[in-house]
């Protein structure tokens, strides 16, 4: 009984002292695998090193691409992993992140439109469109609205038809749980989802079909209770407004405010990493000035306020002026002015000093 016990202990002790061994060596370093690290181009080595360091134990996952592509597709999945959010290089799986970049490249070459290289990565090449979860879905989704927009001639044309499509086989459904959003293929195999998760469905079928679009919408609107989301398409020379279920209104940028001429008062559009605040190419704005003093003096990027619109019985703060995820409230600058662009409408502008 006493050498079993003795035995026992010994072994766990052997596993527990060789384990952090084993997770150390599965961390990325540059010094042990240059191989990898020289895989990016100079300009972005430092970054790429960097974005793998943040992948943890996931590395691997993310390098194997890079080493398995050529060309510019290597130097766009370079660029893709570092654009990535924290959570996603520890999470991606090399099989989606190869999918994403490999029918990207043949999306582009067959798309009715042209554009840049800027463009192509940040609105075809990119995997992400909002914050539903990471899948592969270019190529189903590609098989399947290929063959029915292979006759179109140009990015509208296309438009027209994956908006018949949508009007005629999706509907809205309220989301009743709190929770994250369904990836595009759940939408498209259930043909319901929220409103957000058809403009993110819509989004994917343009990517899968190498024309470029973003995300837009209104987190308060101005006279209507309630938000708005809407897609935008690029033609090849400007973005145009798709309105999943009013396929007569694409392009109609005076949709939002058919018949509630306050509706429109910040709009935001969205892809993958990047965000723009466009409100001017949907109403009439004015500019809101205001400046923050303390005893006399300039009050410097003073943070402490908030743009508000009042809107289902209550004052909605119209978060989307301030364009930064990760800062708190927009602020004053040095001169403690701050300036934003609005809608035609009525806000509340709060203000608060402890």
């Amino acid at each position: 009984m006493t050498n079993r016990i003795v035995f026992v202990l010994a072994t766990l002790f052997l596993f527990i002292f060789a384990f952090p061994r084993a997770s150390e060596a599965q961390k990325f370093e540059a010094e042990r695998f240059p191989e990898v690290a020289n895989l990016a181009p100079d300009s972005v080595l430092s970054d790429f090193v960097e974005a793998l360091n943040d992948a943890g134990q996931n590395w691997r996952q993310l390098s194997t691409v890079v080493e398995e592509l050529q060309g510019s597709k290597r130097e766009d999945a370079v660029w893709v992993i570092n654009n990535m959010p924290h959570l996603d290089r520890l999470e991606m799986k090399s099989d989606i992140l190869r999918e994403h970049i490999e029918y990207a490249h043949m999306a582009r070459d067959s798309s009715v439109t042209s554009y840049d290289d800027k463009t192509f990565r940040e609105y075809i090449l990119t995997y992400r469109i909002g914050s539903e979860p990471v899948e592969a879905y270019r190529k189903f989704l590609g098989e399947y609205f290929r063959p029915q927009t292979k006759a179109k001639k140009d990015a509208q044309e296309v438009a027209k038809q994956i908006n018949r499509w949508v009007a005629k086989n999706l509907s809205v459904k309220e989301k009743t749980f709190f929770g994250p959003l369904q990836p595009p293929t759940a939408t498209f195999k259930s043909r319901k989802g929220s409103e957000r998760e058809i403009t993110i469905l819509v989004t994917a079928i343009f990517k899968s079909l190498g024309i470029p679009s973003r995300q837009a919408r209104i987190s308060a609107l101005g006279e209507q209770e309630e938000s708005f989301t809407w897609v935008e398409v690029f033609d090849g020379e400007n973005w145009l407004p798709f309105y999943p279920f009013s396929p007569e209104d694409l392009g109609n940028f005076g949709f939002v405010e058919k018949g509630h001429r306050h509706n429109v008062t910040v709009v935001l559009s969205r892809s993958a990493f990047e965000r723009r605040l466009i409100t001017d190419q949907y109403t009439d704005t004015g500019w809101l000035k205001a400046e923050f003093l303390e005893e006399g003096k300039p009050k410097v990027e003073f943070e402490h306020l908030s743009v508000n619109v009042f809107n289902k019985g209550a004052f909605r703060a119209l978060d989307d002026l301030f364009l930064n995820d990760y800062v708190d409230y927009p602020s004053a600058d040095s001169s403690g002015i701050y300036i934003c662009e609005l809608g035609d409408g009525s806000y509340f502008l709060q203000t608060a000093v402890r």
